[in-house]
């Protein structure tokens, strides 16, 4: 099970649990009677869930729809006095007046019960597919690199070290662990949109500032937006970078900015590591939330590359 399809059966089940948290609390404390009060207190209880669903998720189906619908159909059935009185045998061995509200405090252990299980589930799962991933990526990401026979230089003149692959990878064995990489799946399905196949010829710097002819590490990226004059800039525009940071604060992902559509429907387009390149929404990638956007008036974000002198082999003498 991917981490996508994990984390939209925790958002089904928290919807749920919202939605008869709000009626069982509603019930609790206002104990309608009149099947109209409550068929309020099921439709309130209803939109609650179909909100959350709608917030987490982006989207509610009409199975889902169909069933919110039903439930509260339900609730509204179980709770009117009706239903308790056809149950007598069971109304007096709880000696209360109102049993229904007994329910309804029943329904509140079983719902916090049912969705602390389900979350830690969800978490325990969670760090299996962390270790898994981790795991993996020891093992078969990264490429081994080595330096290039060319150097980067910035336009102040620094120069920055170029790699390149010990032994690139083909394309189907690329493709292959492509199709098996946790984080892609993760966003694939509604959120990736693939521009470009895989290499290891570049990483996601490489990919912004040599076209994808190299491998740039990311510690040297802060030197390029120095020395390129690079600016932050909160409302980004087509072709402006955008920068993503660790919790240290090291560069851990680089892009370009593609469509600008609001300020919360900005596109981006990126290479993901020695995967492949894709299109993207700024927040829908494994790179995290924490992005600063940086623009320059050099036209172009590719730094120049030029021969690396100390690479060159000496003229033997005659």
């Amino acid at each position: 099970m991917t981490h996508v399809e994990l984390f939209t059966q925790l958002m089904q089940v928290t919807a749920i649990a919202a939605g008869l948290l709000t009626w069982a609390l509603a019930t609790v404390i206002a104990a309608p009677r009149r099947w109209y009060w409550r068929s309020c207190v099921a439709v309130v209880a209803g939109s609650v869930s179909f909100g959350v669903l709608r917030v987490m998720l982006g989207q509610v189906s009409l199975a889902w729809g169909i069933g919110i619908a039903c439930v509260g159909t339900l609730l509204v059935f179980i709770t009117s006095q009706q239903f308790w009185s056809s149950v007598s045998g069971l109304i007096q061995s709880m000696k209360s007046r109102r049993p229904s509200r007994l329910f309804a405090l029943a329904m509140l252990l079983l719902v916090g019960l049912g969705w602390g299980l389900a979350y830690r589930h969800y978490e325990q799962t969670q760090l299996e597919q962390a270790d898994a991933m981790l795991a993996a990526s020891t093992v078969r990401n990264p490429p081994e690199v080595i330096p290039a026979s060319e150097l980067g230089v910035t336009d102040l003149g620094q120069t920055i070290s170029l790699e390149v692959p010990v032994e690139p990878a083909c394309l189907s064995d690329l493709e292959e662990l492509e199709g098996v990489s946790a984080p892609i799946q993760q966003f694939q399905k509604n959120h990736l949109i693939r521009r470009g196949p895989p290499d290891d010829t570049s990483n996601c710097h490489g990919w912004v500032f040599t076209n994808g002819k190299y491998n740039i590490a990311g510690r040297v990226v802060d030197t390029i937006l120095e020395q390129n004059k690079y600016v932050s800039v909160k409302e980004p525009e087509s072709g402006d970078l955008v920068i993503y940071r660790g919790n240290n604060g090291e560069i851990s992902h680089s892009g370009i900015v593609r469509v600008v559509l609001g300020k919360k429907d900005i596109l981006v387009e990126s290479k993901w590591g020695r995967m492949g390149v894709y299109l993207h929404a700024v927040e829908k990638s494994c790179y995290g939330q924490d992005f600063e956007f940086y623009r320059s008036e050099r036209g172009s974000h590719t730094i120049k590359v030029v021969p690396n002198e100390k690479e060159k082999p000496t003229k033997m003498m005659d």
